[in-house]
């Protein structure tokens, strides 16, 4: 049941001036991580899904120019890290997996606007299924990184931090699990879904308080018109926003955004370089990504304890040691020669220095295992959660894109709150690591005024997040606790966008549970409010009004949003 658009793309009008009806009972806009998730969830549940892409199954360049955007506050890639193609951004991701803390979903006195309107237990079982999604073959429980973490507990007695572990499941060798890959082939063989291709959305039609139809724009300019009784918009952390700010202009679209909170608190993951320094050979053992070639593997690091954040009124945080190879390194010579560089003759004595440690590194290979890093200098890489600012926001610019859709102008904040939390993270992390004879780094110059959080020192994390977040009060965001947009009985939005706040961790595992918390509510809502197709309905064929270009609002309302 597979429809995979290969022409090339335009924003004429279909041929015979004709535009598909597709009847279903769930759309879901975006095949990515959330919106594969839910649509393979609700496969064969008795309802009709349709998967709406605006990529193909490669990477286009044309289809990534619709990402195209500005920033106007700390700087920031607005295109990169996000991939318009089947699988989204997990053709390109590290693979990296951790839950977030129950503190992280609590309201917090010295955080403004913290606290989601569910609680980690409502979570709780959905993180347990997201591990198998994600490509886990074993649960977490048993596997062997808990081991690890209380070997290390008991070794080293931490103040303020605590290690904490992030998990990999790896297809190959730094390769991680593409959604397209493994959820994309299977959907499109299945009777009950639909999987649309090349068909970028442009418009929603709506009123009283429903999305009637989503409109689509297909490759080739020939549009669709999807009916259904529940929308759900997974395009991405800042998609949802620019589309849903985008519609929020049109009255017919169903969309209105009263409170103007659409767009607002947005965050990221700051992450930064802030010290560096000679690490031990038991920091090099401890702290390192245990890469295999095939399977789950984990990564050691360190995170700000509760008590710490409580009593400080810090941020959540986490830092890890990556290392920095000696080209003068016998292994890192090894491993030249074996890509038919050329070697001298010190080098090649110094492979014969280090003959004990290339064995042991080529033995773990031959099992499968990466090397155990050996570095004369480690760098301190930490990652921040960031306090939930109203003023930190996606906003629209002036120029259009060639659907006709305003772009996105991002004018994202670091607080204060957010140095003050790297710098502490920072000084903690140096004086637990020189305490224990495990590293001796030395921060950044300017910690203690930016937190490391410069130009030349901050890292992309890609993690966009916040803008259309869940609140229980309409006035504090723009779902409730079900991903329902206020005011709207059937649409959804799934992605980043709807953390309230971010924690430390990688979003996606946490997106991916997200996704199969909702896939439950749409498969409990009553019969009577649900669209089910016994069997697949021909395409109908109405006439094809032509591609929507956004209305303008007022000169007030327009200045307010894109400024």
């Amino acid at each position: 049941m597979g429809d995979h658009a290969t022409a090339g793309r335009g924003t004429g009008s279909s041929a015979g001036d004709q535009i598909e009806v597709v009847d279903c009972d769930v759309c879901i806009v975006g095949a990515g991580a959330a919106g594969l998730t839910l649509a393979q969830a609700l496969d064969g549940c008795g309802l009709k899904i349709c998967v709406l892409e605006g990529g193909g199954k490669n990477i286009d360049p044309a289809a990534q120019a619709l990402f195209e955007g500005e920033s106007i506050g700390e700087p920031m890639a607005v295109p990169q890290g996000r991939y318009r193609v089947l699988g989204g951004a997990t053709r390109k991701w590290t693979g990296r997996c951790a839950e977030l803390d129950t503190l992280d979903f609590e309201p917090r006195a010295w955080t403004p606007w913290s606290g989601w309107p569910i609680r980690h237990s409502d979570l709780a079982p959905y993180y347990r299924h997201a591990e198998s999604v994600c490509g886990f073959t074993r649960p977490w429980r048993a596997d062997d990184a808990a081991p690890r973490l209380r070997q290390a507990r008991s070794r080293y007695g931490l103040e303020d931090i605590d290690f904490f572990v992030w998990r990999y499941a790896a297809q190959h060798w730094r390769t991680y699990q593409d959604w397209g890959e493994r959820f994309g082939q299977r959907l499109a063989r299945s009777p009950h879904t639909r999987m649309i291709l090349g068909a970028d959305l442009i418009a929603l039609e709506g009123g009283e308080g429903r999305i009637e139809a989503a409109r689509a724009c297909r490759q080739d300019g020939a549009q669709l018109r999807i009916r259904a009784s529940r929308f759900v918009l997974a395009c991405g952390g800042l998609e949802n926003n620019r589309l849903l700010l985008n519609f929020a202009r049109d009255p017919d679209s169903g969309v209105a955004d009263p409170h103007e909170v659409l767009g607002r608190w947005f965050m990221q993951h700051p992450r930064a370089v802030t010290a560096a320094g000679p690490p031990s050979r038991q920091a090099c053992a401890l702290f390192h990504l245990g890469q295999v070639r095939r399977g789950a593997h984990h990564e050691i690091g360190l995170a700000l304890s509760p008590t710490a954040q409580a009593r400080e009124g810090l941020l959540n945080a986490s830092a890890v040691l990556r290392y920095l190879p000696d080209p003068r390194d016998g292994w890192e010579v090894a491993k030249r020669m074996a890509r038919g560089e050329d070697v001298r003759a010190d080098e090649v004595a110094a492979m014969a220095r280090d003959a004990g440690k290339i064995a042991a590194n080529l033995a773990r290979r031959a099992m499968g295992l990466g090397p155990v890093p050996s570095a004369p200098l480690a760098e301190l890489i930490v990652d921040l959660e960031q306090s939930p600012d109203p003023d930190s926001r996606v906003l629209l610019s002036g120029a259009r894109d060639r659907l006709g859709l305003f772009t996105a102008r991002v004018d994202w904040r670091i607080s204060r709150q957010d140095r003050a939390t790297a710098a502490f993270m920072t000084r903690v992390c140096i004086d637990q690591l020189r305490r224990f004879g495990l590293a001796d780094l030395r921060a950044a110059d300017d910690l203690e005024e930016t937190g490391g959080l410069t130009l030349g020192a901050m890292l992309e994390s890609y993690h966009h997040l916040g803008g259309t977040r869940m609140s229980r009060d309409p006035r504090e965001g723009v779902i409730d606790a079900d991903l329902r947009f206020h005011g709207l009985q059937n649409l959804y939005v799934l992605g980043g966008s709807s953390l309230p706040t971010g924690g430390h961790a990688n979003p996606t595992f946490t997106i991916v549970a997200l996704a199969l918390r909702l896939a439950d509510h749409l498969k409990a809502e009553p019969a009577s409010r649900m669209m089910v197709i016994e069997e697949p309905h021909p395409p109908v064929a109405e006439a094809a009004p032509p591609t929507p270009r956004p209305r303008a609002r007022t000169a007030a309302a327009s200045s307010a949003e894109t400024a």
